[in-house]
């Protein structure tokens, strides 16, 4: 026993109170910035070489205060362990009672259960159960014996955890080292790749300059030389004027043959051709913050004691991810940096020309149509981000039969591929009205089905041919002529705020609603059939949510709009995944071909953007 104790203490002390650069017991410890403890003297040597230097554990660099390593805060946790598990373990056994010294501890409390002397008997014990210190030890033995055995078990498991977190440890300053290095990696590369861009535009813009300077030099030599040859042949003429005789006949006729030549291309204009250079920083309102952010990929590790308890329903076994996906922002460009070490992802942005982007559909061929509501148009764009077209929303009926403009904040693709679109109507009457125009993928306007008071989302049900419109707290049902054939009553259901609505592979209608923190699940024919979700920021949570869609498994995707992420969710409303954390503002979302995720993104306080995400 005595030697399993002593091995016992031996490890403690070799693998957790010995500082890494003496290799000995801590002796003073002294904690740096980074909080890795070492011996005072170490850390002195360490401090004579030079005033700042790198913790020996992680290498992060500490510098001393003015005081030096006696500066630094001293390490009293360890030294308490130090005292515990490096003394001998050998207590020494007071005999004499403290209270009645000389009088010796003979006797056994059972009901206080505590050592006593004759006079603490007499005292405070006297109707006790008091019995010899001798006999009760005799009585206890076995089961304290069986508490040392269960204690050092318990030690032996803890001991492992702590090894597993040493092991840890340094798996975390080798991964801090990896990403710092990757990091600087990327920015290297970005770095390279701009200032090659940059040499290759300088060097352009130095070839135009000399292709300018060489045509206006040889434009400007010709114009001499004939200015020249007029010149002298005037002077010439002149000077043999003013002498008289045969030789002022034959200047005259020399400069009347010069002038001539000289009159001829004085009729035809000098041509200068020169190409100004201008430079357009296409990309350079790159928002560096968001420029590479860093992706944790979080476990939890948990020790294995027997002693362990289930928490809240978490298996230590569960792995908990989070995802932060890098977010680079060009202007009126498609970006893409698949060659530098981040995440694969596509963001499409443009800025000052997306003007509150909201509603998003895609068609079977994933082209994505973006309601760009403060534009008055649908903006089309591939999968890649590329711009593919546009489609300006212009409906018949306006005042005195003119067209009128509408500004779209919803859009749902229908059968026939046609486009439905949910707008308000820029009228020039008192009120303006809200109306569902319905236009061809090309842009083509085919007409107008009915008006409404408050619309806000459509979808549409391509097997039954039905359209479904929140307005208000309501959502209409109507067929191709325009006849409401259901109606959900949403006060009847609770909805306070239903903001978005979508159909699903089975015909379920799903509606969000930003006030009540949760969907709604309807029949196709508005039956109301469950409902899921909660206040608050936790699994299986909302707050404000937004858009909605499904993907082909089934799974229900929101824009959880006041968390900032998207959820995934299973048919029934299941938990399953967040699938996007840390985009602000979240609107639309839809999936594409290759199970892409497309987020349409409106802040009215930073960039309004529509995300593409390679998966979810």
């Amino acid at each position: 026993m005595a030697d399993t104790e002593a091995s016992f203490r031996k490890q403690v002390r070799d693998e957790f109170l010995s500082c890494s650069i003496c290799l000995e017991p801590f002796h003073q410890p002294k904690t740096l910035p980074c909080l890795h403890t070492f011996c005072e003297e170490c850390l002195r040597d360490h401090a004579e070489v030079r005033p700042g230097f790198q913790c020996p554990t992680c290498r992060r660099h500490a510098v001393l205060g003015p005081d030096g390593v006696a500066g630094l805060p001293d390490n009293h946790f360890i030294s308490s362990l130090c005292h515990t598990v490096l003394e001998q373990g050998t207590a020494e056994y007071e005999s004499q009672c403290g209270a009645h010294s000389p009088e010796e501890l003979k006797l056994f409390c059972a009901d206080c259960e505590a050592v006593i002397c004759s006079e603490c008997w007499d005292e405070k014990h006297a109707t006790h159960t008091v019995t010899t210190a001798r006999k009760a030890a005799e009585t206890k033995k076995a089961a304290f014996s069986n508490i040392i055995a269960r204690g050092r078990s318990y030690l032996q498991t803890d001991s492992a955890f702590l090894r597993k977190i040493r092991t840890l440890e340094e798996t975390i300053n080798e991964n801090k080292e990896k990403v710092e290095a990757e990091v600087s990696e990327a920015f290297d590369e970005l770095i390279r790749q701009l200032n090659e861009r940059k040499e290759r535009l300088l060097s352009e813009v130095d070839k135009n300059h000399q292709q300018n300077i060489a045509g206006l030099e040889e434009k400007k030599d010709k114009l001499l030389k004939q200015v020249a040859e007029l010149s002298s042949a005037c002077d010439k003429t002149e000077n043999a004027m003013k002498e008289g005789g045969g030789d002022f006949l034959r200047q005259g006729i020399e400069l009347s043959t010069t002038f001539k030549d000289y009159e001829e291309k004085q009729t035809t204009p000098i041509t200068m051709q020169t190409c100004v250079t201008s430079f357009q920083p296409k990309g350079m309102n790159v928002q560096i913050d968001e420029m590479g952010e860093l992706r944790l990929d979080s476990t939890i590790t948990t020790s294995d004691s027997a002693r362990k308890k289930k928490t809240a329903g978490l298996d230590s076994s569960t792995d908990w991810r989070r995802s932060f996906l890098q977010l680079i922002f060009g202007l009126s460009i498609a970006l893409s940096l698949y060659n530098i070490n981040f995440s694969a992802i596509v963001v499409w942005y443009e800025q000052g020309k997306f003007n509150h982007p909201s509603g998003v559909s895609v068609s079977q061929n994933s082209v994505l149509f973006i309601a760009d509501e403060g534009n008055s148009r649908i903006k089309k764009i591939d999968p890649h981000g590329h711009y593919v077209g546009q489609i300006t929303t212009m409906i018949e009926g306006g005042a005195e039969f003119w067209p009128v403009s509408i500004r779209p904040f919803a859009v749902a693709l229908g059968w026939g591929d046609n486009l439905w679109v949910v707008g308000q109507q820029e009228s020039t009457a008192s009120s303006s009205k809200f109306a569902v125009a319905i236009f061809t993928t090309t842009g083509k306007y085919i007409g107008k089905v009915v008006t409404f008071e408050n619309p806000k989302d459509i979808a549409v049900n391509t097997d039954r041919k039905f359209v479904m419109v929140i307005d208000g707290s309501d959502v209409k049902m109507f067929n191709l002529n325009g006849r409401v054939v259901h109606l959900i009553k949403g006060k009847d259901y609770g909805l306070q705020n239903p903001h978005h609505i979508t159909v699903s592979q089975g015909g379920d209608i799903l509606v969000s609603d930003s006030a009540k923190h949760m969907v709604f699940v309807f029949s196709e024919k508005g039956q109301f059939l469950r409902s899921f979700g909660s206040e608050g920021s936790g699994e299986g949570e909302l707050k404000g949510p937004r858009g909605i869609c499904t993907d082909s498994s089934g799974n229900i995707i929101v824009a959880d709009e006041e968390n900032s992420r998207i959820v995934v969710f299973d048919g029934q409303g299941r938990f399953l995944r967040l699938a996007v954390t840390g985009v602000t503002n979240p609107v639309g979302v839809a999936v594409a071909q290759a199970g892409k995720l497309v987020v349409t993104r409106s802040d009215f306080h930073g960039p309004e953007a529509v995300l593409i995400y390679d998966s979810y």
